[in-house]
């Protein structure tokens, strides 16, 4: 199934019997990477969050609420993103009113908290579980769901949160990560010292 015409039947195959297990993780996980992977982006993220609205259980894989949290946080922060700039190509276009620009632009600012919300909350457990503890599946999911949440955590000017997501991944990711990582927390260095950004600053800079 690694060819794009063999994912698109994997996404076939899997919807006409999903409804079998409906609770499962790891059908759910392998049917959330198929929808992203030929593009249905939004119906990947629908699957992960339907899988944790019936509160499945992970006896067999304790670690499998983290990896798939962490999938979630991913596909969710990335997809927002792409949204929020996508609405800001169709205010500079002039392809949509101030009306359903600002009701738009609630829509992805509620979805960013929400995603934050879910994501801080893993962010709490990988540090009090310890990174070393995580399987290499984990570490990996964590990882990248971190710097998605560090640019939700920029979106939504939560700069301080940002910059200890940074410190962190800096120093418990492995590969390419804490570069990443750096170069993300200088990046929200840069613009504290713009803005005049101070600890207990509430000003909120979320803008279409």
């Amino acid at each position: 199934f690694n060819h794009r015409g063999k994912k698109d039947d994997a996404v076939n195959v899997i919807a006409e019997h999903r409804h079998l297990f409906p609770s499962e993780p790891s059908l759910a996980k392998v049917y959330a990477n198929y929808l992203w992977a030929v593009d249905q982006k939004d119906e990947a993220i629908g699957t992960l969050s339907e899988l944790f609205s019936r509160k499945p259980r992970f006896d067999d894989d304790p670690q499998g609420r983290i990896e798939l949290t962490g999938l979630y946080v991913t596909y969710a922060s990335i997809r927002a993103v792409e949204k929020k700039e996508e609405l800001k190509a169709a205010k500079r276009y002039g392809e949509i009113n101030r009306a359903e620009l600002m009701d738009q632009n609630d829509a992805i600012k509620r979805d960013m908290i929400h995603i934050f919300g879910v994501g801080w909350k893993l962010f709490a457990v990988v540090r009090s579980k310890g990174v070393s503890a995580l399987s290499r599946a984990s570490r990996q999911n964590v990882a990248t769901a971190l710097v998605q949440l560090g640019n939700i955590a920029i979106r939504l000017n939560k700069h301080h949160e940002a910059i200890e997501i940074c410190e962190f991944g800096i120093s418990y990711t492995s590969g390419l990560y804490p570069e990443t990582f750096r170069a993300k927390r200088e990046y929200v260095s840069r613009l504290m010292v713009r803005d005049g950004i101070r600890k207990g600053d509430g000003r909120n800079y979320y803008q279409a």
